[in-house]
């Protein structure tokens, strides 16, 4: 009874580990923001990661997104006036460049 105690105690915990770090790893949209340059320019791209600064103006919201890979600027055509510094999000829009930075034209945000 004691061997089979310890085993599955064994098993319970490495599968909390496996679950912590799929948590901390798992990257929600299809690219890591480290993947994307230049032949991604006018693709729709899907990416994840979190809000660092979120700039919210008359008819533009600006959200700086950081992955484990990097960052990329987001830009969505629209007031998004509740994303907030720290949030994760999942961004589907086309890869553009302005002043020779790639950013990211927003159609979709989603907070996940």
């Amino acid at each position: 009874m004691n061997k089979l105690l310890i085993a599955s105690l064994c098993c319970s915990l490495a599968g909390v580990f496996i679950i912590l770090y799929i948590g901390e790893n798992y990257q929600p949209g299809g690219f890591y923001i480290k993947e994307i340059n230049e032949t991604f320019l006018d693709k729709y791209i899907k990416v994840g990661g979190t809000a660092e600064k979120v700039f919210t103006g008359k008819g533009i919201t600006i959200v700086d997104l950081k992955d484990s890979s990097g960052w990329i600027k987001v830009v969505a055509f629209s007031n998004m006036t509740g994303i907030k510094k720290g949030m994760r999000l999942e961004v589907v829009g086309i890869v553009k460049e302005y002043e020779d930075e790639l950013e990211i034209i927003a159609e979709e945000i989603k907070v996940v």
